[in-house]
């Protein structure tokens, strides 16, 4: 295990840490002070977050730990709002996928708004409370994401609902597909890669890689959904089938199914 490293990726994450608590107690009073509309608030707030995002992958690389500058990734995105949907192999997806894509919202864990340093920055970047899972916490996600929508805002989603095993996809909920369905808009699919893996679901932050990870993100063309629930299920399938592919291409061999995710038995 390289002592070096692991300094190196202990420092990264408490200045993250460190960095969020600014944003979001400092940062985020000292934009709202500026006045404006909500919009423009809501706007100025997830610049400061995706130039924050971006300042933290740019550390992470410096310090030769992941490979990754957000500036090389040029989406081609539709014109007008979409859902973006990605998988989820690694903890820093979020700050990756935000810190490439201009004014994205996410579904965030409902352990984030309930943070003091985090949930006054997610507010006020308009990000959804994913809640606690349940039914009416489900609603209320495909009501919120829809709003985000009408407002014009891409909406991101990491439709296995949780980090996936090494070298594995789990099966998509459907709450992403729900929500671009009866918004009208198209699904772009996004593929996550790290290699070799890092930071992945069950294994410890300090058992980071001891080569250079190089991190990749891919945009697949866009995926219309059609109206109602077959659609939805429809385009589900076909994007699931397109980022599987991926994921099975990169490892070399079958994946096999994996359960549900708890994201949804969402809005079934």
């Amino acid at each position: 295990m390289n002592i070096l490293r692991i300094s190196k990726a202990a420092t990264a994450f408490s200045f993250f840490g460190v960095g969020c608590a600014w944003l979001s107690l400092v940062q985020m009073p000292a934009i709202r002070l500026r006045g404006g509309t909500e919009r423009e608030v809501t706007m100025r707030s997830q610049d400061a977050v995706r130039r924050g995002f971006t300042f933290f992958m740019d550390c992470v690389r410096f310090a030769g730990l992941v490979n990754y500058d957000p500036r090389s990734h040029r989406p081609e995105v539709p014109e007008g709002p979409f859902v973006l949907v990605a998988n989820h192999p690694t903890l820093i997806d979020v700050i990756a996928v935000t810190a490439s894509h201009e004014r994205s919202v996410c579904i965030a864990k409902n352990s984030y708004f309930r943070s003091r340093a985090l949930g006054p920055l997610l507010r006020q970047c308009a990000y959804v409370d994913g809640g606690d899972q349940g039914p009416a916490a489900i609603e209320r996600n495909v009501e919120e994401g829809l709003a985000r929508i009408r407002e014009g805002y891409p909406l991101l989603v990491f439709a296995e609902g949780t980090r996936s095993p090494p070298g594995e996809m789990l099966r998509f909920g459907r709450l992403a597909f729900e929500i671009a369905s009866r918004a009208g808009v198209p699904v772009v699919p996004v593929y996550v890669e790290a290699n070799p893996p890092m930071l992945t679901k069950g294994l410890p932050w300090y058992r980071f890689p001891s080569e250079f990870v190089q991190y990749r993100l891919t945009q697949l063309p866009p995926v219309e959904v059609k109206p109602g629930r077959r659609g939805a299920r429809e385009a589900m399938a076909e994007v699931e089938r397109l980022l599987r592919k991926r994921v099975e291409a990169a490892r070399g061999a079958p994946n096999p199914p994996q359960p549900e995710s708890a994201n949804l038995e969402t809005a079934r």
